[in-house]
């Protein structure tokens, strides 16, 4: 998803400052710069491109770019800095380090500073106050943006979703509306190397443990790292991992590693591979003062901050749950001293005005007594993000139910279940973890787990299901699957089905009301939760960030609140090898065609891929791709593919390689029926629908701008017939009560009177270019399952 709010920062003093003095602008534009902040300074005239002398506290500068860089900065970067540019000197800018923590704390959920071209990574944001007054940014290169914002209440913490684009670094922070509050700043690196050296993503501090890490892209074995500092061999470990105990200003430079790893969870033999990292940059920092907690009796803490400077006038203290040490609460007390009743875990930090000291040390106080927490200080630095509003739809069931009756429990809970779900049914009865024996329709099945798995549903699954534990037999649950659309639709932004362990994905809901009055959800296994969600009020769309945590498979649907209305289900699954097959991420129709892709993990050179079809070979392609031009029921079975592939982008040389893919299941369904949209003449519109049910009584019509194809708008009109005088592309779907039918295919209406019907399958894109005067544009172009979901369950 496109960062959808530009801040352009530099906008006006690019177009502006024509024959006057450049100026120095520090970025992100910063109230208050802390110690270990990220900024950059860009002196600007005329554009801000020609050849740049700097200059600090008037000594000249090396550098003749445009833009500065200072990272982790410190006082010592404290004073006037100056900029010339064809012989036009600026006016002075003061650059003060404020030696303290700012108010709230931005952490990645997981890695450190480094990452891959193309991946993301979730950001947490943990405040005292409202996080609803609090919105994110990122600056990447020079150009700011406004990010989305997930916000979870219960913990007071928000996430955000870090992505480089196309940038090479990027800096990450959040601020407080209408003041001047903010949080640290995160900076994150790209490379588009194998082998990566990871820091930390925040400041390496004075006196603390350092942890550099040399990963593997994809997770294979490895066998051994050795790292190097400036060139220079320092240690040698199989175990991945470079760990400076104590951090001193001598332990500043460049870092960097040479891998040994092998691919062996595909086979165990496997060949060695060796590569090197990019060298990235370690400065330790002395950092804001550190707070202590000092305990003075059983139930008595002191808080102490000995080198917190005279501003530092008011203590502030934080207690978290044992149960769950991931929602911090700042407690009312604001002397130096508390006397403490409730169990749990006890910290506190000084208030200096502009900022804060560190936070403490942490204190358990359990059964009446008070001991120093194995947790330290740097916990509260680098906080590990959990699901955090946990639906546990199974939980009453886990803990009831004793003595009674198993039940059978529609686990996703949806209010409807549609064509092509994928739906888990539970069975319960003192835990139930104990053999089941499952009916359908009063005949019993073989599957003997407690949940039972039904894919890409259709109305053959309709009836009676049962579950029998320990000789007692359930009510029966009826499955009535409605050959509908639901109210919205959800879609991956990129990709199929299929993800590398440990991978996320955006996925974005489009509705025809109010996006905030949807929430999301998503269930891995038995276990439901709540997810963030991103709105975009301006095309009514929300997205989603869908990740499998441990989960083989996950499904994730949106539903609006206090009603019944939902979104469909998109189901995503796990593989861990180098190659996958990748079918599409909604379920293939009968009568379109579908494309599967054989893909190996980091957009290695594909050289050569075989598809099987229950593991007999259908097709061998240099392309990757295998297309079933027109699915049918024949076309169910279990595809993967075997891929022959060299790593030609770290070596030319390098030898080729190959692998095999999981088997994905395909399941052709029929689907709901399609809506029509004819031409009656150049301005008029009908919308058919021959196969609708008879509950199919309005209609619906949509419209699309030429120049914003992501934009969907529903139309006032419900007639079967409209008028159209506003040029754009145009489409129906019936409206059938607890559902819909399918989108139609997609008009397209100028002024010219030129317009042209475009059939929109399953898998192609539809061409939105304009047309010319007095030419016709009908255009449709077969590509992959992203391509379809980007471009027709969004834009129709």
């Amino acid at each position: 998803m496109i960062s959808l709010l530009t801040l352009s920062v530099l906008l006006a003093l690019i177009r502006g400052n024509k024959g006057q003095n450049p100026t120095v602008t520090l970025l992100p534009k910063f109230k208050q710069v802390y110690v270990g902040d990220d900024v950059t300074l860009v002196c600007n005239h005329k554009g801000g491109n020609k050849p740049t002398t700097w200059f600090i506290n008037g000594s000249p500068q090396s550098m003749q770019s445009y833009s500065m860089l200072l990272t982790a900065v410190t006082p010592i970067n404290n004073g006037q800095y100056k900029c010339d540019q064809g012989r036009s000197m600026g006016e002075p800018y003061n650059l003060t380090v404020l030696e303290l923590e700012p108010h709230a704390q931005l952490s990645p959920s997981i890695g450190g500073a480094v990452m891959t071209k193309g991946e993301g990574r979730n950001l947490v944001l943990q405040v005292d106050d409202d996080l609803k007054d609090w919105a994110c940014f990122v600056l990447r290169g020079v150009s700011g943006f406004a990010l989305g914002v997930h916000v979870y209440e219960k913990t007071k913490r928000a996430s955000i979703f870090a992505e480089l684009k196309e940038e090479e670094r990027a800096t990450f922070w959040c601020k407080k509306k209408k003041t001047e509050h903010r949080s640290n700043a995160v900076t994150l690196k790209m490379t588009e190397l194998m082998v990566m050296l990871d820091p930390p993503a925040v400041p390496a501090l004075q006196g603390e443990p350092v942890a550099l890490r040399c990963v593997v892209w994809g997770g294979p074995k490895l066998e051994n790292a050795i790292f190097y500092k400036d060139t220079t061999e320092i240690k040698s470990s199989p175990e991945g991992t470079y760990t400076i105990t104590n951090a001193t200003q001598n332990d500043n430079g460049n870092y960097s590693c040479h891998a040994t790893y092998r691919y062996s969870h595909i086979s165990a033999q496997a060949a060695k591979r060796e590569g090197d990292s990019d060298a990235q940059e370690l400065k330790v920092i002395g950092g804001p003062p550190a707070a202590a907690l000092i305990s003075k009796s059983h139930k008595s803490l002191w808080c102490s901050c000995l080198s917190c400077p005279v501003s530092c006038t008011s203590y502030l203290w934080y207690h978290t749950l044992f149960n769950d040490p991931y929602a911090r609460r700042r407690l009312s007390e604001n002397d130096q001293t508390i006397t403490i009743e409730e169990e749990g875990l006890y910290s506190c930090r000084m208030d200096c005005g502009k900022g804060f000291s560190r936070f403490s040390n942490v204190y358990n106080y359990k059964d009446g007594h008070i001991s120093l927490s194995d947790r330290q200080r740097g916990s509260d630095r680098l906080v590990e993000m959990r699901s955090l509003l946990s639906l546990s739809v199974l939980l009453a069931l886990l803990r009831g139910n004793k003595g009674q009756e198993p039940t059978v429990t529609l686990l996703s809970k949806f209010p409807q279940v549609y064509v092509g779900d994928d739906i888990t049914l539970g069975c319960n009865h003192k835990g139930g973890n104990k053999p089941t024996t499952w009916f359908i329709n009063g005949t019993p099945q073989s599957i003997q787990s407690y949940s039972m798995l039904l894919t890409a549903v259709t109305p053959t699954n309709n009836g009676v299901y049962q579950c029998e534990q320990g000789g007692q037999k359930s009510e029966p649950y009826k499955i009535i699957v409605l050959e509908l659309e639901p109210h919205a639709q959800l879609s991956p932004s990129i990709g199929g089905a299929v993800m590398i362990k440990g991978e996320g994905r955006n996925l974005v809901l489009q509705v025809d009301d109010d996006p905030k009055d949807w929430a999301c959800f998503v269930l891995r296994g038995v276990r439901g939760f709540a997810l963030g969600v991103d709105v975009d009020e301006k095309t009514k769309r929300v997205s989603i960030f869908a990740e499998l945590k441990e989960a083989e498979r996950a499904t994730f649907w949106c539903k609006k609140k206090k009603a019944e209305l939902r979104s469909n289900a998109v189901t995503l699954k796990m593989t861990e090898r180098m190659v996958m097959l990748d079918p599409p991420a909604v379920p293939a129709l009968q009568g379109e065609p579908v494309v599967l892709r054989c893909v190996v993990w980091g957009g290695l050179k594909l050289e050569k891929a075989i598809f099987y079809k229950d593991t007999t070979e259908i097709k061998s392609s240099s392309e990757g791709t295998f297309t079933i031009t027109n699915a049918t029921q024949d076309d169910n079975g279990k595809y993967s593919c075997r891929a022959t592939y060299r790593f030609s982008h770290i070596n030319v040389q390098y030898p080729q390689r190959e692998g095999d893919s999981d088997a994905q299941e395909l399941k052709v369904i029929v689907g709901p029926p399609a809506a029509t949209v004819i031409s009656e003449s150049r301005n008029s519109l009908r919308c058919s629908c021959p196969r609708c049910p008879d509950d199919c009584t309005s209609y619906l019509w949509y419209h699309t701008l030429f120049n914003d194809t992501y934009t969907r708008r529903r139309l006032s009109e419900n007639n079967q017939t409209i008028t159209i005088e506003e040029e754009g592309l145009y489409s129906c779907r019936m409206d059938c009560g607890k559902g819909f039918s399918r989108f139609s295919s997609v008009y397209s209406y100028n002024d010219t009177q030129t317009h042209s019907v475009y059939d929109v399958p399953a898998l192609t894109v539809l061409t939105t270019a304009r047309p010319t005067s007095g030419t016709t544009h009908s255009s449709t172009t077969p590509t992959h399952a992203e391509d379809y979901l980007n471009m027709t369950r969004l834009l129709l």
